[in-house]
């Protein structure tokens, strides 16, 4: 076994999803044997949650069951007890980030009891607020034909709202900060035909980095593998891509986790290039738990759809919402032999951004989602950054 198959080897990224598990309902042997369960339904387990927030619970019934009634907890207090249905409360969480242990528990009139229980997240904000300061990453082109890069704007050239209110950009310049980039790339058996190219594609992306910026390479099939974990030594990225090899089927969510984890855990300017040529096939994680963590993070998405199954309209939507949402951008591309067009357009697009920052004038740091919008005042350009961030204070 050679050293990098060592070291793929020792660098599988397992993801456990968790998912509510309904049990197998009992059936009724007899007329006179009854079953009943209850299940939270709002929030959603792993969910975060802050301020007055809807908590709701349903049940399910066999046989003639008569419910006294419903009791909510949050943590070891009991936060109110429903005696008929909808069976529902509103709770206010408060502006804190926590994780909360939220109970339901269905009371029979012959005294029996049936539980649900679900955790909610902490939020880990992945994102720079530097002094209440938002950073955003943002480009501008030419809307005509050409699309070109504009580089010559100024602060006062930009109108930035949250919200829909008006905001004061502070920091202003050319983005020169380094830039940490992971490259994920797809080697289930669909890609087999297209490896040579993908080699050679992911490595002129490498090789174009600048000399102070790293890059890491995560593969996936069925599995998640860091084959490169985070360097300034392009010929050990190159080493890496060169490496895979096409077989399995396709996990292209729990390797897009494992990416935005890993740069969490990263400062300055980061970005995700993943490469895919189907839908996600093997999974634990959901599309939903990806659009969730990208939107928590200050980690720019680029996503690459490869290939004639990106005709499919809901395949398509999910590369171009997760590229919208991070202020990146999706490519599709029919051909393998356009790949190398599309890296070096994405390492282009990197070298040509803007660096903003604001203090939001919202400073009720409760949790919720805040829209950003940035225009630029002059007609005919168009402007790309991330589409908002969640209103919590880093701890």
């Amino acid at each position: 076994m050679s050293a990098l198959a060592a070291a793929r080897a020792g660098a599988l990224v397992l993801l456990a999803a968790a998912p509510w598990l309904a049990g197998p309902r009992l059936a009724a042997a007899a007329k006179n044997v009854t079953e009943f369960s209850v299940r939270i339904t709002e929030p959603q387990d792993g969910a975060p949650v802050f301020s007055r927030t809807h908590i709701a619970a349903e049940l399910r019934t066999e046989g003639e069951v008569r419910i006294q009634s419903v009791e909510f907890k949050v943590g070891e207090e009991t936060v109110f007890i429903d005696s008929e249905p909808p069976y529902e409360c509103v709770y206010d969480f408060g502006e804190e980030s926590r994780s909360w242990v939220v109970r339901a528990a269905a009371r029979a009139a012959d005294g029996r009891v049936r539980e649900h229980t679900i955790v909610t997240r902490k939020i880990n904000v992945g994102y720079t607020v530097e002094v209440n300061r938002v950073i955003l990453n943002a480009v501008v082109t030419s809307r005509d034909k050409d699309n070109q890069y504009v580089l010559d704007l100024g602060r006062d050239d930009f109108v930035l709202t949250e919200d829909g209110k008006p905001q004061k950009v502070i920091d202003f310049s050319h983005e020169r900060r380094t830039l940490s980039v992971a490259l994920v790339l797809d080697t289930s058996g669909s890609m087999r035909e297209e490896m040579s190219e993908l080699h050679g594609a992911a490595s002129g992306f490498v090789q174009a980095l600048g000399s102070e910026d790293k890059g890491m390479v995560i593969e996936f099939s069925d599995k998640v593998f860091l084959l490169q974990d985070l360097t300034g030594r392009h010929d050990l990225l190159k080493e890496a891509i060169d490496s895979t090899e096409a077989a399995g089927p396709t996990a292209m969510f729990d390797a897009l986790l494992a990416a935005l984890r890993k740069l969490g855990k990263v400062d300055g300017r980061r970005a995700i290039v993943v490469l895919t040529d189907g839908a996600d096939t093997s999974s634990q994680s959901t599309y939903d738990n990806v659009l969730e963590r990208a939107r928590l993070s200050e980690v720019v998405v680029y996503t690459i759809g490869l290939g004639s199954t990106f005709m499919d309209v809901g395949l398509r939507s999910h590369l171009k919402e997760l590229a919208e949402v991070t202020g990146g951008r999706a490519f599709f591309a029919s051909k393998a032999q356009e790949l190398k067009d599309v890296y070096a357009e994405i390492i282009r697009e990197l070298a040509h951004q803007y660096y903003l920052t604001y203090s939001p004038t919202n400073q009720k740091w409760d949790g919720r989602w805040r829209k950003v919008s940035l225009e630029a005042r002059e007609k005919g350009l168009k402007v790309r950054t991330r589409s908002g961030y969640y209103g919590v204070r880093p701890g």
